[in-house]
C-alpha cells in the first residue's frame, strides 16, 4: 500500500511521519485490497486542548475508506483514527464477502 502523508500549515518531523507509515502497516493486515493512503494532519486553532487533527483516507476499489479524530497530541490522534479505521475495514471487509456470497 502506497502511504503519503501531508502537514497542512506546519512542517511535520520525519518522526512523526515514521509513526504514520508504522501504524497505517497494521491497516494492511486486516485489509489487504487497500490500494493508497493518505494521512492528513492538521491544527485547529478554535479548540483549546484538543486542537490536533489526523485524518486518514484509504482507496479501496469500489470506495474509501475515511476517518477523522482530534486528541492533544498528532501521535494520539493517529493512534485513535488508525484503530477506528481497523474496525471500519472490517466492516467493509465482511460487506463485500457478503455481497460475493449473494451473487
Amino acid at each position: 500500500m502506497i502511504t503519503e502523508v501531508r502537514a497542512i500549515q506546519f512542517k511535520a518531523s520525519d518522526r512523526l511521519i515514521a509513526f504514520a507509515h508504522q501504524r497505517l502497516e497494521r491497516v494492511t493486515q486486516v485489509y489487504q485490497r487497500a490500494i493508497h493512503a493518505s494521512v492528513q494532519f492538521k491544527i485547529d486553532n478554535n479548540h483549546l486542548a484538543e486542537n490536533k487533527i489526523a485524518e486518514i483516507t484509504v482507496h479501496v476499489p469500489g470506495e474509501d475508506l475515511v476517518v477523522r479524530k482530534e486528541a492533544r497530541t498528532f501521535e494520539k490522534a493517529l493512534s485513535m483514527a488508525v484503530d477506528r479505521l481497523r474496525r471500519v475495514a472490517r466492516e467493509a471487509k465482511a460487506k463485500t464477502k457478503k455481497l460475493r456470497r449473494s451473487k
